[in-house]
């Protein structure tokens, strides 16, 4: 099953992942949105 992950979360935390990510080259199995407040997100 394909899964998209829509979340309100900072950008040093966004980035945080991409590096870890780009580092191990693994990836999360799902893909994710990120928005930085609730507001962007709706």
């Amino acid at each position: 099953m394909n899964t998209v992950v829509l979340e309100v979360r900072s950008l040093a935390d966004t980035l945080a992942d991409a590096s870890r990510a780009m580092k191990s080259g693994q990836s999360d199995a799902e893909a994710r949105i990120a928005f930085a407040t609730p507001e962007l997100l709706w």
